[in-house]
């Protein structure tokens, strides 16, 4: 019966287990998948329909169909019952109730899928052709369209058309949609790669459509075929068809050209399809067979036109071919090519003379493409660039083959010359005109004007006046010349460019002449103008050509002159040219030199023409500077040289010695210059005893008046007393004749009056003389009471003293003698000189110091030759250090010192860390070689030496005894941590290389505050720890676990309950039989363990027994040997307990004890530093907040914890309790939440059996760095351990309660504050 007419019954469990199964089964399979279950889905209709009984064929049916109604996947239900149900139904059912109409998308799937699974089971109910057609629609539904797979869409569809679909095919409808949607999309996407010129990707595309002929598809129903779809949706299906292009020059155009296909559309297209509807391998092709070859006519498709003359066999192949070669270069070339052909052929017309212009282009450079664009599309475009290129291009174009491009050219050339040069000019003329600093116009002008010296063919374009004007530039001057002429103007504007002047006047005039039609130059200019050019372009002497541009500008009643002079400055000599240069300069401090080597120049010229043409200039400069000129002279010029000056002076001016003239002119001057002539040997005595001063000048330069005498008079005394005893004495007096000879009258007297004393009074009047000039007046006073008292002087002497103490403004009483404050004054005077002396001996000894340091030698023997007595490199190394060291370096034998490094500075916890007791200091004693190098060292704490004899000698370590520092104790004193890391830090700086002991100190003094920042042993950089440890090299390990024993066991002398608690770790985790738990323990049996600590006395008792031993065998002590007696194995358990977690754990006293917490507390100051350095990640964040948490474990569990943090064991052999709140480390906020989980260890009841600890529960407080996770539950779940940080080790007795948080965590807090702030 119809699906639609079933009866209606209700649901049984029958039907309900079979869509269950079916759906089971089915899964998410598809009937189109290879997988899909066919058998086993109709194993479940059989074996309902078993259970339903004998049924008629229309009963089986109705309810079989009611199955399918009723299924959510109705495909899937289809493959389960159709081959039980007949044919007709199963149509009928695909027909109707399941049809979904060709625009819906709801349901379409599940349609298609039907249809698949009626032809699988039921081929009469559905065929293989509309099975195909489901499939190719699937496929279609489920594809991702792009334009590779769009093509191949298309070509199934055309492929299962030529098989033919019928009319009554359940998706005829489908398919005639599909079909119609895939046809216009293809159509739209060739359209759209032909338009953007992606030829390439289009012959991708349309490549099967060369597989299409009409042979090839023979649709059954030509209606509903391949060629009617393809005629109505997609028109030039045949030009694609019958596209054969060059796919190499395809890919070549599509490289080359992927930025420049849209000026180039049109023509890149002629590669592309023949639209022409000719059926041409191309569109090129396709506008070639339009050619009749007869007659002219034109080719056009879009923006192409071609034009033909007609008569020429191929000639529209030759046009192609031609325009095809010109697009391969455009490609091949710069963008501006590109421009260029798009320009020309682009909507315009294409014939023979345009291609000859683009082939012109082949046979000029790229950048002169971009100038011919330029000319065509911007015409009046005169940049500098393009001018530049046009100048380039005139040369460019002297090539025959580029004629047509010359004649297309010519027009624009002429514009762009006349408009560029007219404009030119103009900007030249106003500048020249306003007298405005030239701004390159000129030189742009001459430049362009020359370029046409390559361009001869221009000219005759030209019209007669550029012509001309271009010709006067090319005969005219030269762009070196033109450049020339702008670096005199520049010079001649000097500082004021803006001010114009007659020199540079007559440079614009010289220029304007030459580069602006009809303007002339006077002659004078001309001669001037090319004088200077002549002089630039023969000599690059900067001098000369600065002494030229000066001569040019001098002012001269005559220009002749002027050129006269610029003449003979080629032959002058080069000093010659430097004077007269610095003399036109007016160079203040180089005038005298000058001067006076300017009239030695002239005076020894032999040729009178040179002389009469520079000496008017050295007269002007006497008359300029006057006095100045004769003062200046005076204070370089020798008496003897001032004479023959004078003399030189005398013969250039023979005509001009006049009471007027110049100051250096003055007959006076002369004459008196002539009277000195006599003095001359003593002048040069004076000069060589007490050298040039103000009493040469005055006396060179002459008596103030004629009248005066007082020189003369000075003169013939010093001349009367040489040689003789008085000749010292009168040499200080005459010293204080002042420049200006307002004194000479007083130093005259002064010399009578000593010109009369004995040698020794001459002494002491020099003596005086001498304080007078160095020291104060008043100890000048007492030193002359002292000279009057000297026996050998006789009256006339002392009269002398008398008088010239008088002269020098001294006040002495009627007997000599100073008044009483004088002799105050004169003594701090004398103060003032002793410690400028000392300061000075300090400065030598720090000279002589340093240099010691560089060649110690060379100043040995250089002291020994001055007869000073050397100190020892050991004494100047001492003498050297800064004062703020010598309290702290002590000089303790001959080569030896002693360093003192207080530690009262550090902590109690410090303290303890480094093993060091109450010594309040380290010592480093240090001996010295010859070489002044440390050779030996030992290190010692302050109380070492108690009880020790003064004849107990050390035993230090030599730096050279090998290539490790030591590691056993080498010296007397008890070894600890501290000072064996102070021995290593030393050794491995000593090694290094020694500089000073002031470097030294520092460098150990350094350390010694950050000692628990490195490794103790090759000081490698860790994070800040309390206490040092070895670092993650195995050496470091090694060479630390093999130092001596109170290093490596300083808990049991200076911590025993800390030794008592390690051990008892180790025993009670040997108890539960986890050795995993003790990681690197020198036994994995845990009886071996448990009975070797059964065997060990207290850690009391053990300190004493250990200190016995090494008391008795001091450096033979072996601690194995001495532990034999409990165990052979001991030694290495104990050095393992100690020091495997590398972390410091101490009891916890003072500050650091925390109340209501029992008695055994320990401080875990500082964990292993891999655990340190994770936590301090995170402490070093920004906004970081810390939190107090407890948790409670158990004693077998402490060591692990030690060594390695706390761990999440969540899902671990480890876990020891439940995970209620998810995988983590379990803290909380109060200690009797965590007091539940702190368990005591099976069988540990007694501990090991001298300890202290009995059956001890463990409370552990910690850190957390960060925010606490989870809500107010007062428990905290921790993933991530390194937030994490064992503080507190609380051991508790069993029964023992807990305080509150509240109570504790203020206490706690503080202490972890102190610890991360390195104050603890």
């Amino acid at each position: 019966m119809p699906f639609g007419l079933s009866t209606k019954r209700s649901a049984s469990q029958d039907d309900d287990n079979w869509h269950r199964n079916v759906a089971a089964t089915a899964g998410t399979a598809q009937p189109t998948d290879v997988e899909f279950p066919w058998t086993q889905l109709q194993k479940h209709t059989e074996i309902y329909v078993k259970k339903k009984g004998k049924l008629t064929p229309e009963q089986l049916d109705e309810r079989l169909l009611a199955l399918i109604e009723k299924h959510t996947a109705k495909e899937v239900a289809i493959a389960a019952c159709a081959h039980a149900i007949s044919s007709q139904n199963v149509r009928r059912l695909l027909t109707a109730d399941l049809y979904v109409d060709p625009g819906s998308y709801f349901g379409l799937a599940s349609y298609l899928q039907a249809i698949v699974a009626a032809n699988h089971v039921k081929p009469e109910a559905a065929s293989q052709s509309e099975a195909n057609w489901a499939g190719e629609l699937i496929a279609q539904s489920v594809s991702t369209v792009s334009e590779q797979t769009l093509g191949e869409q298309l070509w199934r569809i055309v492929t299962h058309l030529t098989n033919g679909v019928t009319a009554d095919s359940l998706l005829r409808n489908h398919i005639t949609t599909l079909a119609r949607t895939v046809c216009q999309d293809f159509a739209a996407l060739l359209e759209t790669l032909r338009l953007d010129n992606r030829w390439v990707d289009a012959h991708e595309a349309a490549g099967w459509l060369s597989a299409i002929s009409a042979r090839s598809l023979n649709p059954s129903n030509a209606g509903f075929g391949p060629f009617p779809l393809l005629d109505s949706h997609f028109s030039t299906w045949r030009a694609w068809v019958a596209w054969r292009p060059d796919l190499k020059r395809l890919r070549f155009l599509e490289e080359a050209a992927i930025n420049r296909r849209d000026p180039l559309r049109d023509l890149l297209a002629l590669d592309g399809p023949d639209f022409t509807s000719n059926g041409q391998a191309t569109l090129g092709d396709g506008l070639i067979s339009q050619d009749s070859g007869l007659t002219p006519n034109a080719l056009d498709w879009g923006n192409i036109h071609i034009e033909l003359k007609g008569g020429i066999t191929n000639e529209a192949r030759g046009i192609i071919d031609r325009l095809s070669s010109a697009i391969d270069a455009a490609c091949s070339g710069s963008r501006d090519f590109t421009a260029l052909l798009a320009h020309l052929c682009v909507g315009k017309t294409i014939s023979h003379e345009v291609l000859q212009i683009l082939e012109g282009v082949y046979f000029i450079t790229e950048p002169l493409v971009t100038v011919v664009l330029n000319l065509y599309t911007r015409p009046h475009q005169e940049s500098a660039t393009q001018i530049a290129g046009i100048g380039q291009l005139l040369s460019a174009l002297n090539n025959i083959r580029t004629h047509k491009l010359r004649e297309s050219l010519a027009p624009y050339l002429v514009n762009s010359v006349t408009n560029y040069i007219n404009q030119r000019q103009s900007r030249l003329r106003a500048q020249l005109e306003a007298a405005r600093p030239w701004d390159g116009t000129e030189r742009d002008l001459l430049i362009f004007g020359k370029q046409f010296q390559n361009a001869p063919w221009m000219l005759p374009v030209l019209d007669t006046s550029l012509r001309n004007y271009i010709n006067f530039i090319i005969n005219g001057p030269s762009l070196e010349v033109m450049e020339i002429l702008q670096a005199l103007r520049i010079y001649t504007q000097g500082a004021s460019p803006l001010t114009a002047n007659p020199l540079s006047s007559q440079i614009d005039a010289y220029c304007k002449a030459w580069l602006i039609p009809n303007c002339r130059v006077d002659d004078q200019s001309i001669i001037l103008v090319n004088s200077l050019l002549n002089l630039w372009q023969r000599y690059p002497d900067g001098n000369r050509r600065d002494l030229a541009l000066r001569i040019a500008q001098y002012p001269v009643p005559d220009p002749q002159l002027r050129c006269q002079r610029l003449a003979q400055i080629v032959a002058l000599p080069e000093e010659l040219v430097a004077a007269i240069l610095t003399m036109l300069k007016d160079c203040t401090e180089r005038l005298d030199t000058s001067f006076v080597n300017l009239v030695g120049f002239l005076a020894s010229e032999p040729r009178p023409e040179i002389v009469g043409c520079w000496r008017m200039l050295l007269y002007r400069g006497f008359e300029k500077h006057g006095e100045q000129m004769v003062d200046q002279v005076l204070k370089t010029l020798s008496a003897e040289t001032w004479l023959k000056w004078l003399h030189d002076i005398r013969s250039i001016f023979p005509d001009k010695m006049e009471w007027f003239s110049p100051p250096l002119l003055n007959p006076d001057l002369h004459a008196w210059s002539q009277h000195l002539a006599g003095y001359l040997p003593t002048l040069t005595r004076l000069e060589q005893a007490i050298g040039h001063g103000g009493w040469m000048q005055c006396l060179l330069k002459g008596p103030r008046s004629p009248d005066s005498d007082n020189l003369a008079q000075i003169l013939r005394l010093m001349k009367e007393t040489q040689g003789n005893q008085r000749q010292r004495a009168m040499e200080v007096i005459i010293a204080r004749l002042k420049s200006s000879g307002c004194n000479a009258g007083e130093i005259e007297e002064a010399l009578l009056i000593v010109s009369k004393t004995n040698p020794e009074g001459a002494e002491a009047c020099v003596s005086l003389l001498k304080i007078c000039r160095q020291g104060s007046p008043q100890f000048a006073e007492v030193l002359t009471g002292v000279l009057l008292q000297i026996p050998e002087l006789e009256e006339l002497d002392r009269s002398a003293l008398k008088s010239l103490a008088g002269y020098c403004g001294l006040n002495l009483d009627a007997n000599g003698d100073a008044a009483a404050e004088s002799f105050e004054v004169a003594a701090d005077y004398l103060d003032e000189r002793f410690e400028e002396l000392l300061a000075e001996t300090q400065r030598l000894e720090s000279l002589r110091l340093s240099l010691m340091a560089v060649d110690p030698n060379g100043v040995s023997r250089l002291l020994s030759k001055l007869k000073i007595e050397a100190s020892s490199p050991f004494d100047d190394m001492l003498a050297s250090l800064p004062s703020a060291l010598t309290d702290v370096v002590e000089r303790v034998a001959d080569n030896e010192v002693e360093l003192q490094f207080p530690i009262a500075n550090l902590t109690k916890l410090q303290h303890l860390a480094i093993a060091v007791g109450d010594s309040q200091s380290f010592l480093v004693r240090l001996k010295f070689d010859q070489r002044k190098l440390p050779s030996e060292f030992c290190v010692h704490l302050s109380n070492d030496s108690k009880g020790l004899s003064n004849t107990h000698k050390h035993t230090p370590w030599i730096l050279s005894k090998g290539r490790y520092p030591p590691v056993k104790q080498y010296c007397y004193g008890r070894p600890n941590r501290g000072a064996y890391q102070l021995s290593c830090i030393l050794w491995r700086h000593l090694r290094n290389g020694f500089l000073s002991l002031e470097k030294t100190h520092a460098f150990i003094a350094s350390h010694l505050a950050d000692l628990a920042r490195s490794c103790v042993v090759c000081g490698g950089g860790q994070v800040v720890l309390r206490r040092s440890t070895f670092c993650q090299n195995p050496t470091c390990k090694t060479v630390f676990w093999g130092v001596s024993c109170e290093i490596l066991l300083q808990e049991i002398w200076h911590d025993p309950t800390v030794a008592d608690l390690l051990l008892t770790m180790a025993h009670a985790t040997a108890l539960s039989g986890k050795m995993d738990l003790l990681p690197g323990c020198p036994t994995t049996n845990p009886t071996t363990v448990i009975n070797m600590l059964a065997r060990l006395p207290t850690i009391v008792e053990l300190q004493r027994h250990l200190t016995s031993d090494i008391s008795t065998y001091k450096v033979g002590f072996d601690l194995s040997r001495s532990l034999t007696s409990y165990s052979s194995e001991l030694a290495n358990m104990l050095i393992w307990a100690c020091n495997s977690y590398r972390g410091f754990l101490t009891a916890a006293t003072g500050q650091f004890r925390i109340p209501s917490f029992g008695v055994h507390q320990f401080l875990l100051a500082n964990a292993s530093p891999d655990l340190e350095t994770a936590f301090a990640a995170h402490a070093r964040a920004a906004q970081t907040t810390f939190n107090v948490l407890f948790h409670g474990t158990s004693l077998d569990r402490l060591h692990a914890i030690l060594c390695q943090g706390l761990r999440v064991c969540s899902g671990t052999p480890l876990q020891r309790h439940g995970a209620a709140q998810g995988s983590g480390i379990y803290m909380a906020d109060e200690p009797s939440v965590s007091w539940n989980f702190a368990t005591t260890v099976s069988g540990s009841s007694s501990g090991w059996k001298n300890s202290c600890f009995r059956n001890p529960r463990v409370m552990l407080g910690c850190e957390l760095a960060g925010a606490k996770p989870g809500g107010n539950s007062g428990i905290h779940v921790i993933t991530d351990p390194t937030r994490l940080i064992v503080r507190y080790i609380f051991m508790m007795a069993p029964n023992a309660s807990m305080p509150r948080a509240q109570d504790v965590r203020p206490a706690m807090q503080s202490v972890f504050i102190s610890l991360r702030s390195g104050t603890a």
